[in-house]
């Protein structure tokens, strides 16, 4: 309720700190391609950083601000995972990241997420059993994101099976 998100559809996420060395501004050029193409999303980045004012000004540049929720520095755990539950597709095309503990934490919310082929991020995802994988192109990021919202029932069994295969409890 906070970020007007009700009633949203195609809720697509980003969780982590706004630094473009996370490769965000292939989400901002994907999420241009999807708007294009006549997708109708939402684009919630979760967080703050060094970069985020240069995001927000680039995501106005190319024409997708007004599709775009900046929540900002978010420490409530509550509310993370309520971000988690809420979105539909968490974006994580990151070359920088290893292993990191966001895709444990959407795939623990059974939210499938999309990464970049051959990136240490995409580590244990198999494309299309428990995530996605795509080329690092904007364009084919693009034409990934359209093709997963198209299939709600298929995008659930995918988190599912994150769920299943990629999340681990703190115990483990």
């Amino acid at each position: 309720q906070k970020q007007n998100l009700t009633g949203k559809k195609n809720l697509l996420l980003f969780v982590g700190r706004m630094a473009l060395y996370k490769n965000i501004k292939l989400i901002c050029d994907s999420i241009k391609t999807c708007k294009d193409k006549g997708l109708d999303f939402t684009m919630l980045f979760v967080g703050g950083g060094f970069d985020i004012d240069k995001i927000k000004d680039y995501c106005k540049e190319i024409g997708v601000y007004d599709n775009c929720v900046f929540t900002g520095e978010v420490r409530d755990r509550d509310a993370i995972q309520g971000y988690y539950l809420r979105g539909d597709l968490f974006l994580l095309p990151s070359l920088f990241d290893m292993g990191p503990i966001t895709k444990e934490e959407a795939a623990a919310h059974k939210t499938p997420t999309l990464l970049v082929e051959d990136s240490c991020s995409a580590e244990r995802v198999i494309d299309g059993e428990n995530g996605y994988i795509s080329l690092n192109d904007a364009n084919v990021y693009a034409d990934k994101i359209i093709e997963i919202c198209s299939d709600p029932e298929k995008r659930a069994q995918i988190g599912e099976n994150a769920y299943n295969t990629l999340y681990r409890n703190w115990d483990t």
